[in-house]
């Protein structure tokens, strides 16, 4: 059986006490948290941690992710523990599961992360050498190479629902992050995945697979840590179906159990409380709003104050289960092209990004940009015969590039009629004068005579008829004088 120093220190404080008179004398190496209390607090003992559903790395599948934080309930005499894990989810088609040890402990008790891929068992595979195997690795054996391991179908009927399980045997919380990858398109009905992860087995060793064969006790023995619930419905044999509420059937966990992508109660059994989330898998915190009727106490169930002689490493606010979801958003981004100022579309609606998970492989915001081409931001559009040009993005618009969110993004471009240029016109031509009849020219006498036009000119008539009539009175006048 494994010891680690620290669980033998503490045996050897607590067999150091004796009794004097019926009083016990408190050892100062051991230190209580009150005093004659035997009840130590280390934090509670399960959290469930969802994380946003993301797209895988090829873009064909949906990660569901969840990180499940635990710490042991242990004794200072080692007779008494709880160090099992039961992870329980709906059986889901085509789905494939990928558990990897995130945190462990060193010989120190230290937190230490690490990223160890957990080989699958089934419950029948007896090939584990020693049952202690099964334990997880502390901090120096997965230094040393040492492999991990986990049980699937421990006990369950894989036919209504998926059960892994894993059990440790080291003081201090610890860390697994499961991972159920789901065809997207089947995904794509499954917004809310939940899983419950609890402790089952009260066991006297604090090593090796524990369960009935070991002489364990279940703890779902009692009704208000059981995960499933009375069943009227029945199978084809006349055997009850068990009732695993919203664990079994993701369908049925709406927005009523949901609040920023947790959990915030139960989608089985009402008595299982939520654990707080914080982010941090070294401090687990503790149940809150608890009810004394329906809480599974396991402290008082198990009268463990009544054994002063050992000191119980246990939470009385923690009831050793948990439950959240991994959520699923969905956003795609669509592109309308519209008259400037209106909601006239002129171009029929473009789907820049398929329906696709918001988170990517790395677990960030996809991003997405309408604007990248012209195909997705045509400078000109033509509609009913008439050229539009782009303006601007909508005042009502989404971005034209940011980060995915859940649902539709509508990017608007507008767009406004384009103006045509005139061509220039001739100008008109004013009405012009009646041009006046060409001129003649007058011809040139040739060698002293005028020219043979055949039309008698009028003055050189007058001229020669002018100097005969002055030639004839100075020979009438000559004749006189004789």
């Amino acid at each position: 059986m494994k010891k680690s120093l620290k669980n033998i220190v503490l045996c050897m404080a607590v067999s150091a006490s004796v009794l004097v008179s019926g009083n016990t004398i408190k050892n100062t190496n051991y230190i209580h948290a009150e005093e004659n209390n035997n009840l130590i607090s280390e934090g509670g003992h399960i959290n469930v941690e969802g994380q946003g559903a993301r797209l895988s790395e090829d873009g064909k599948s949906v990660i569901y992710s969840y990180i499940i934080a635990f710490q042991r309930m242990h004794s200072s005499d080692h007779g008494q523990t709880v160090s099992d894990v039961t992870i329980r989810f709906a059986p889901i088609p085509n789905a494939k599961i990928k558990l990897t040890l995130i945190g462990t402990r060193d010989e120190n008790g230290k937190p230490v992360k690490a990223n160890l891929q957990l080989n699958e068992l089934k419950m029948d595979d007896y090939s584990l050498d020693d049952p202690e195997d099964a334990d997880l690795p502390t901090a120096e054996e997965v230094a040393a190479g040492k492999k991990g391991y986990y049980i699937s179908g421990y006990n369950y009927d894989v036919k209504y629902i998926t059960s892994l399980e894993v059990f440790h045997n080291v003081n201090g919380s610890q860390a697994v992050k499961l991972e159920i990858s789901v065809p997207l398109e089947q995904a794509k009905n499954i917004k809310y995945l939940p899983i419950d992860a609890r402790m089952v087995w009260k066991s006297s060793q604090e090593n090796g697979v524990q369960g009935y064969e070991s002489g364990s006790q279940s703890l779902e023995e009692y009704h208000n840590h059981v995960l499933d619930l009375p069943s009227e419905k029945e199978d084809e044999d006349g055997n009850p179906i068990p009732n695993y509420g919203g664990i079994g059937e993701p369908t049925l966990v709406t927005e009523e159990y949901v609040k920023n992508g947790h959990l915030i109660k139960s989608v089985a059994n009402p008595s299982t409380y939520i654990t707080p989330n914080n982010g941090d898998w070294t401090n687990i915190p503790e149940d809150t709003n608890i009810k004394e009727d329906t809480f599974f106490h396991y402290a008082k169930i198990f009268t463990l104050r009544a054994n002063r002689a050992v000191t119980y490493y246990v939470s009385e606010k923690e009831d050793m289960a948990d439950q959240d979801v991994s959520a699923l958003y969905l956003g795609k981004v669509d592109v309308d092209y519209v008259i400037q100022g209106t909601n006239t579309k002129i171009k029929e609606t473009y789907n820049d990004t398929k329906e696709t998970p918001i988170y990517g492989e790395n677990g960030k915001l996809i991003k997405y940009n309408a604007a990248e081409n012209e195909n997705e931001r045509p400078a000109k559009i033509t509609y009913d015969g008439k050229e539009y040009e782009y303006v601007g993005v909508s005042a009502t618009s989404a971005p034209e590039s940011g980060n995915l969110k859940e649902g539709t993004t509508n990017v608007v471009f507008e767009y406004k009629l384009v103006e045509k240029t005139p061509e220039p016109q001739p100008e008109p031509r004013k009405p012009e004068d009646p041009k006046p009849e060409p001129q003649k020219p007058v011809e040139k006498e040739q060698n002293g005579q005028l020219p043979k036009t055949g039309i008698a000119n009028s003055s050189a008539l007058l001229s020669v008829a002018t100097v005969l009539t002055g030639a004839m009175g100075i020979v009438i006048s000559s004749k006189k004088r004789k």
